[in-house]
């Protein structure tokens, strides 16, 4: 890999570590409302949906910062794409289904088409991310 292609593998590992970090620190700090968000996607069983809340952000939290150290690079550039199509998928439900959603992850409530252009932005960094580091293991 040439130095451009190292600085762009860098800094989009950076980029995706950082944004799902602050993903799910939003997350922890108020879980009644991210499982009231995980219910208005009517994916998961209402038995479900309590445990999804407490363990997705510390899966992000955990995932940003494997991605951002490094450690388990390709481990972590993996899981973060099947997060992220899991994500994209969800919200792609919701939006096939005109279901009235508004995300807050990053800020001020976005509503659920621009949540999934987003998601799709960020599942194909991660593609990108994961397929450097499969470039990268080859002898």
């Amino acid at each position: 890999m040439n130095f451009a292609a190292r600085i762009a593998f860098l800094a989009l590992r950076f980029l995706l570590g950082i944004v799902l970090i602050v993903a799910g620190t939003g997350k922890i700090s108020d879980p009644a409302a991210f499982a009231t968000a995980i219910d208005h996607f009517q994916i998961l069983p209402t038995i479900l949906i309590p445990a999804a809340a407490l363990t997705l952000p510390f899966l992000e939290i955990a995932l940003g910062g494997m991605l951002i150290t490094g450690w388990r690079l390709r481990c972590a550039a993996f899981s973060t794409v099947i997060l992220l199509g899991i994500y994209t998928t969800a919200v792609s439900a919701a939006v096939a289904r005109h279901l009235q959603l508004e995300c807050d992850c990053f800020g001020p409530a976005i509503s659920a088409p621009h949540v999934l252009l987003r998601d799709v932005a960020l599942l194909a960094a991660a593609s990108v991310l994961y397929g450097w580091t499969r470039l990268r293991a080859r002898p």
